[in-house]
């Protein structure tokens, strides 16, 4: 439970955007295996769209973390003096959505890796 509970505090807009682009990771990977395994089409087309989306993942995440740093640091230097156990807990709160995003790069990453290399080692025989 407690990864929908990390979904909730990294803002659940941020968090549905990063996810929206996981899913368009996973189901071009998907469409990538099926395309092998049922029709033995073994080809480079659209393989990048996996790692597009993985890597527009982080971005978002990072985006987001930007924006909060910008909104963070607006109401400190309104508030003036601020205990630094708020600070943290904001710098803590400010990752959730990088680290997501992180997360979904690296299965891309490695979904990526894969695929390509097991469609250019059939395309060699």
């Amino acid at each position: 439970m407690k990864l929908i509970q990390y979904f909730f505090e990294g803002r659940p807009a941020y968090m549905a955007i990063i996810t929206v682009c996981g899913l368009l990771m996973l189901y071009f990977s998907f469409r990538k295996v099926y395309r092998m395994v049922f029709k033995k089409e073994f080809d480079l087309l659209q393989l990048n769209y996996i790692l597009l989306f993985g890597s527009l993942a982080f971005i978002i995440g990072i985006l987001f973390q930007a924006y909060g740093f910008f909104i963070a640091l607006g109401a400190i230097a309104d508030a003036g003096d601020i205990a630094i156990s708020l600070m943290t807990k904001g710098l803590y709160l400010s990752l959730i959505a990088p680290v997501y995003g992180l997360i979904i790069l690296l299965l891309s990453l490695i979904s990526w890796g894969v695929l390509k290399e097991l469609n250019l080692r059939r395309l060699k025989k």
